[in-house]
This record gives structure tokens, C-alpha cells and sequence, in this order.
């Protein structure tokens, strides 16, 4: 009798352990937001990095402002996904540059000043104080979840307002928040993903690299429907650092789809390295 009772008892232990693990790897739980696992969360994000185009052109009006300056301009956007994007950059109406961008390098062409530069992406992770590759700039200029890909798993994060999932558990957020991070923990980068409670469309993202005292916020303001796919149409971005924060707008028109453009940067023979 004592060791059936020893047995249902641990039956009841585990059985309670599993209900509250499954319970807990649940977001939402409001009238709006209705739980949802965690995994089917995690599979949504990444069906979102697959591309139902073959092609894209478009056109973006930039706004970039910190505390010293801010510039305007209008720049287009011909990306062929998952291999390389390029285009032109006006300012006042006035074609000033060209780039490109491919998985290895990010090359541009001054017009004004008659010089190009080619670097890879070791000086954008310096700018941006977090990792920077061609698979980051691609989703964030379509709206997608930026480095999920790079996740082995996401959390659930309680909010009100959206489904949210995160890159590390609570307590390592905590730790962050507190800034008591050991310093392995000090050299990783924590990722929250925010996604619509109705329409499961990404909505913000936040990334923090404690290492360089950077805190990222991407907000995908308004977005639109393009053939059936989902484009952004107004992101927003904040980028404290350190030193100052950068706020960066971008306003996009209706994207062509599937009507292939050259994708190139042409460097005159006079044209020489911009210091």
C-alpha cells in the first residue's frame, strides 16, 4: 500500500510539472491576445523569413536625426532575396550615391565627392553596436524577425498588448535589466519579437547588446499588403547608445514585385577610395 502510494503520489508530482510547463511556455491570455505555444509562435516568426517573390523593387524616403543633425533623403531599393540588393540615393532631388549590398560587402559611389568605399560588415557592427549581417539588413528592410533564425530557442514574455517571445528566460532579463550579468552572458544579444494579437504580423522588435550599452528598437509601424505578401510601409527606429541616440524613418512606397532589375555598382575608372 506505502509503495502505491509513493507511486501515485510522484505520478501526481510529474503530472503537475508537465501541466505547468505547458501552461508557462504560453503568451497572451487576454481577450484579445488568447494563449498560443510558445513552438507555434517560434514556426510562425520563421515561415516569416520565407520570401514568396522573386524579385523587388521599391522606392524608401529616409529621415535620420541624433542629437547634432538629421538628413533627408530619398533612396530605391532593387533586391533579389537572399543574394543581393542595390540602388540609388538622392538628396534635395539630387542623385548623390549608389551602393550595393551583397552577403560579403556593403559598397557605395559618392557622385559629389567622386570617390567610392567598399567595406565588409565589421564597420556597421561598430555603427549599430550589435551583429550585422547581409541576412539582418535583408529582413529588416521587409519587415521580417531580424537574427531569428540564429535562435536555438524563444521564451514567453507576459504583455498586455502583444504575443511576445524572447531569445533568453526571464531570469536572464532580469539579470540584464539589473545589469548583473556574468561575462559570457555580457557578450550576447537579447531579442524580444512583438507580433499582433490579431493579425500574428510582426509589430516591433527590440534588440540589446549589454556588451556595447546598445538598445535597438524596431518598430514596424504600418505595413501593407503587396500581391499577398506583407511588406512594411512605416518603420521606425531608435538606436540608443552610449553616446547619443539615432532615430531612423522609413517611409516606403507600394513595392513592384517579380519585375526584375539589374542589381550592380558602377565605379568610374576617376573615381578614387573616400577617406
Amino acid at each position: 500500500m506505502l509503495n502505491s502510494l509513493r507511486i501515485h503520489f510522484a505520478l501526481t508530482i510529474a503530472i503537475s510539472v508537465l501541466l505547468f510547463a505547458c501552461d508557462t511556455a504560453k503568451v497572451g491570455g487576454s481577450a484579445d491576445c488568447r494563449k498560443k505555444p510558445v513552438e507555434e509562435l517560434t514556426t510562425i516568426l520563421n515561415k516569416k523569413l520565407v520570401n514568396d517573390f522573386d524579385f523587388l523593387y521599391t522606392k524608401i524616403s529616409i529621415d535620420v536625426k541624433d542629437s547634432k543633425k538629421s538628413n533627408s533623403f530619398k533612396a530605391t531599393v532593387k533586391m533579389k532575396p537572399d543574394s543581393a540588393f542595390s540602388g540609388s540615393i538622392k538628396v534635395a532631388g539630387i542623385m548623390g550615391a549608389a551602393y550595393l549590398v551583397d552577403q560579403d560587402s556593403v559598397g557605395f559611389t559618392n557622385r559629389l565627392k567622386k570617390c567610392y568605399q567598399i567595406e565588409g560588415y565589421t564597420f556597421l557592427k561598430k555603427m549599430l553596436g550589435t551583429e550585422v549581417t547581409y541576412e539582418f539588413l535583408q529582413a529588416l528592410i521587409l519587415g521580417q524577425p531580424v537574427a531569428v533564425n540564429t535562435i536555438e530557442q524563444l521564451y514567453p514574455v507576459k504583455d498586455e498588448q502583444y504575443y511576445k517571445v524572447a531569445s533568453h528566460d526571464k531570469k536572464a532579463f532580469q539579470r540584464l535589466e539589473a545589469m548583473e550579468l556574468d561575462p559570457e552572458e555580457m557578450e550576447e544579444v537579447y531579442i524580444e519579437y512583438m507580433l499582433h494579437c490579431d493579425n500574428l504580423k510582426v509589430a516591433k522588435i527590440r534588440i540589446r547588446s549589454p556588451l556595447n550599452g546598445t538598445d535597438m528598437m524596431i518598430d514596424f509601424e504600418k505595413r501593407q499588403d503587396v500581391q499577398g505578401v506583407d511588406f512594411p510601409q512605416l518603420t521606425n527606429i531608435r538606436i540608443d547608445t552610449p553616446i547619443d541616440s539615432v532615430f531612423i524613418k522609413l517611409d516606403y512606397n507600394t513595392p513592384d514585385l517579380n519585375e526584375e532589375k539589374v542589381i550592380r555598382l558602377g565605379i568610374p575608372d576617376s573615381y578614387e577610395k573616400c577617406q
